[in-house]
């Protein structure tokens, strides 16, 4: 894990994870925690990234590396971008 964002409630944490992958490029994946009960969702998945840049826009919303998600309903992975 590179490192754990509180979000400002702190009833959420948003853990960052880059995946370094010897025989293709890096991807960086988020997950949402419940402090409360411990259950984790994948929120943000993203190849051919190395780092991850996050900002809290409010209690439930972040923006990960210029994607902008609510952490209760959306998750954004880059297999599924139509752009």
């Amino acid at each position: 894990m590179l490192y754990s964002n509180n979000n400002p409630t702190v009833e959420y944490r948003v853990n960052i994870y880059i995946c370094r992958n010897s025989l293709s490029e890096d991807a960086v994946r988020a997950e949402k925690e419940n402090t409360e009960n411990g259950k984790r969702r994948n929120i943000y998945w993203c190849y051919r990234q190395s780092d991850a840049k996050i900002k809290w826009v409010d209690n439930y919303e972040i923006v990960i590396n210029g994607e902008k998600l609510n952490i209760l309903n959306d998750s954004y992975d880059w297999r599924k971008d139509k752009n």
